[in-house]
């Protein structure tokens, strides 16, 4: 469970490195290639809003943070 949770975080992690922020579907839809449902989505992007690792900029709107880029190298 919490190897497929750190693959999924890559994942989303990996499609925010570029600095440019991502709207919510576009991140949803790579992201559900990779795991299947949108609930699984929501969990995860959860997860890196509230550790900090992704902010949310505007709505539907979100980029990588500093913390964000740091967990993406580590992982």
């Amino acid at each position: 469970m919490l190897e497929r949770k750190i693959a999924l975080a890559k994942i989303v992690l990996s499609k925010l490195a570029d600095d440019n922020p991502k709207r919510w579907i576009p991140l949803m839809k790579t992201t559900m290639r990779n795991c299947g449902t949108p609930n699984t989505f929501r969990s995860i992007l959860s997860f890196l809003v509230d550790k900090g690792y992704v902010e949310k900029v505007d709505r539907g709107l979100y980029q990588i943070t500093e913390k964000g880029k740091n967990f993406l190298k580590a992982i």
